[in-house]
């Protein structure tokens, strides 16, 4: 059976969390409101001082809240097929962000690359500075650094990411060996 969760966002009350991860109007039941944030307390002890409701955190959303949620409210698979599989498809969407970040940024750095050996814009930037030269020369050395960090980070996480789709093909082997 999946299980809910959701993440904190700038909320600083359990009140204000209910009334943010449900949908609560003028004919809600005040009880059913109270009942609510209680078990919200139950299921995240930590929502009992200010420093749980750091932002971003995520907390355990109980079943038995009768309130229709809002779309910040996700279900999550809780059985071990189903967490293997939500975990996989997690790291393909991960990887895949990073991939798009990745080829941004070298986007980004290639073209200051090219303006960086541009024979007109050197030609402008040696006139406005004495240093211009050498700001040039270490800008240009900057970039290619970049560039190269990139690759590398790239690669770690194609590894890392392999790694772990690895490890969980393993355990989906196990769990199918030990089921039947």
């Amino acid at each position: 059976m999946p299980q809910r969760i959701a993440k904190i966002g700038r909320e600083r009350s359990v009140k204000t969390l209910t009334r943010n991860l449900f949908v609560v109007d003028q004919q809600t039941n005040r009880a059913t409101t109270k009942r609510a944030e209680a078990a919200i307390l139950r299921a995240n002890p930590q929502l009992r001082t200010a420093k749980g409701f750091k932002s971003g955190t995520r907390i355990v959303i109980p079943g038995n809240i009768r309130l229709r949620p809002t779309k910040r409210i996700e279900a999550v698979e809780t059985s071990l097929p189903g967490v293997l599989q939500e975990a996989s498809e997690r790291l393909q969407i991960g990887e895949k962000a990073a991939r798009e970040a990745f080829s941004k940024s070298n986007r980004e750095a290639g073209m200051a690359m090219v303006t960086l050996k541009d024979r007109k814009f050197r030609q402008i930037i040696s006139k406005q500075s004495e240093k211009g030269a050498e700001i040039l020369k270490a800008a240009t050395r900057r970039q290619s650094q970049l560039l190269d960090i990139n690759k590398k980070r790239e690669q770690q996480l194609t590894e890392i990411v392999d790694e772990n789709m690895k490890e969980i093909a393993v355990l989906q082997k196990l769990m199918e060996k030990a089921r039947g």
